[in-house]
């Protein structure tokens, strides 16, 4: 051990000097997947080999990866899987005489945490925060950047990895940190949270824009958007240019790069990639287990155009991180807005039915229904550890292969018999209304396409439905409003059925 700590320090003491630099997301404090291959990435001298140790508390090497950096210095290694260990570990990456040491790192799982405020909000809004923050363990770690935008995709970012402690916890996302507490009970492993997220935001700024040009319903926005940064460019090249011309011979001129200006037409909120350059395109292709997704309130007027950007985004990330189609849970929008006696209303009820056929024509997609959970008045609402419970069901089930229901009924298919349509669902056993109570929030039609409050009979995994003011059928709706509060419908295992529309079927992405 005595010899152990001396190299420590010896490779302390060489930091300060190293000429390796490595991505902030590579540092202290870090949990690495376990149970794959781990990039290293970053930049040492050129053409030099770089070596990368995982080293245990006992100063024995438990695994090693060699590369040898480019002429730009730049090098990529990757370490060979490892198990599970809540025991830190060092890594140690070195070239020549360079050497970083990298302390208290964890193996275990990792899941990237994005969105829009209702991810982003931090356990210290919620209910139960001070009794959760104080039990988080301190193998839970979270690494969340700063809101930024940019141009073009940035090699780094700033930030660094927190350890959770009672203080620290309560700066948490808390649908991550409730998701974390839960899986990391359950598998007995440590969690590194990337908590990457930012309130009010769209989905295309989180969607790399070259996978948005080729596909046919962005394509032309997306060409609108990048003429306007050429032009931008262009501008900011000639005013360069002017500046460096009219320098005296002594003078020195830094002209900045026009991709950096946070003015440049491709770093606003809107564009598509300029959230995903800025956070999270700088920690690419860090190892991560899968994603979590809580967003689509700010696409909400746009519900049609969402059910394919959610699935081409959800592409694109995959791409980006060549581990194949890694899990993806989906957080469908909560019940939200006043009540309404309307059967049928609000545009979060088309948003919400995107995302539930996003989870079903996307590979590896779980869908968390949240409709019970919301809060009519605060479209924050502060029971959050439901909607991570409800994720974290899905991935214990469909990611770990714990088994148990993982999904509330999803509808399957109808049939019209005489005056009434017969529902099927899947994930139906045990189909009834919640606490027993009637089944209710169907609306049914006729072709005049008036919607009237339904009947409904439940009868295994079917549900019947039916109105004496339409004779003969041909739509049924179920929790289609902004706050479906009739609807009830669950399963044996208490989760929610989430809202359909049999006149809205599943359809695949265009690409």
């Amino acid at each position: 051990m005595k010899h152990t700590s001396l190299l420590l320090s010896i490779a302390l003491s060489t930091l300060a000097h190293a000429d390796i630099q490595l991505p902030s997301v590579l540092s202290d404090h870090m949990v690495l997947q376990r149970g794959m291959a781990l990039p290293f990435w970053g930049k040492a001298t050129g053409n030099l080999i770089v070596t990368v140790d995982a080293v245990d508390g006992t100063g024995k090497i438990l695994c090693s990866a060699k590369t040898q950096a480019g002429t730009n210095g730049k090098f990529m290694a990757q370490l060979p899987e490892m198990s599970a260990t809540k025991d830190p570990i060092t890594i140690k990456i070195s070239c020549g005489s360079d050497v970083v040491v990298l302390q208290d790192v964890l193996v275990g799982e990792v899941w990237l945490c994005g969105g829009q405020s209702n991810m982003e909000w931090k356990v210290a809004g919620c209910t139960g925060a001070t009794e959760f923050a104080a039990t988080l363990p301190s193998t839970v770690r979270s690494f969340t950047p700063p809101h930024a935008m940019a141009a073009r995709p940035l090699d780094d970012l700033s930030t660094k990895w927190v350890i959770a402690t009672p203080e620290a916890t309560m700066g948490f996302t808390a649908v991550g940190g409730w998701f974390a507490a839960n899986i990391g009970s359950t598998l007995d492993v440590p969690v590194g949270i990337l908590s990457i997220n930012w309130g009010g935001t769209l989905a295309e700024p989180w969607t790399p824009i070259d996978l948005a040009q080729g596909h046919p319903m962005f394509a032309g926005i997306v060409a609108k958007q990048q003429d306007a940064g050429v032009a931008f460019e262009q501008l900011a090249s000639e005013k360069a240019d002017s500046v460096v011309d009219d320098a005296t011979p002594t003078s020195t001129v830094k002209a900045p790069a026009p991709s950096a200006d946070p003015a440049h037409p491709l770093a606003q909120s809107s564009v598509f990639g300029s959230k995903w350059n800025a956070m999270i395109a700088p920690v690419v292709p860090f190892g991560i287990r899968g994603a979590l997704w809580y967003q689509g309130e700010s696409n909400a007027d746009r519900a049609d155009q969402y059910r394919e950007l959610l699935p081409l985004m959800i592409e694109s990330w995959r791409v980006r991180w060549n581990e194949g189609d890694f899990p993806f849970g989906i957080v469908q929008l909560a019940n939200f807005r006043a009540p309404s006696e309307d059967p049928v209303e609000g545009q979060w009820s088309a948003l919400r039915d995107a995302q539930l056929n996003t989870s079903r024509v996307v590979p590896n997609c779980g869908l968390a229904v949240t409709i019970d959970v919301g809060d009519a008045d605060d479209i924050h609402p502060r029971n959050k550890q439901a909607v991570a419970d409800r994720l974290a069901v899905w991935a214990l089930s469909q990611v770990y292969a714990r088994g148990g229901e993982w999904s509330g009924p999803l509808y399957e298919k109808s049939e019209v018999q005489g005056s009434a349509i017969k529902i099927t669902f899947a994930h139906a056993e045990g189909l009834g209304g919640a606490k027993g109570a009637p089944v209710g929030g169907f609306a049914i039609a006729g072709s005049d396409g008036r919607f009237h409050w339904a009947n409904a009979k439940v009868s295994g995994t079917t549900v019947t439905v039916s109105s004496p003011e339409v004779a003969n059928p041909t739509v049924v709706r179920y929790a289609w409003s902004s706050n479906p509060t009739r609807a009830n419908l669950v399963n044996e295992a208490g989760l929610p059925a989430s809202p359909f529309a049999t006149d809205r079927p599943m359809t695949k992405p265009i690409r």
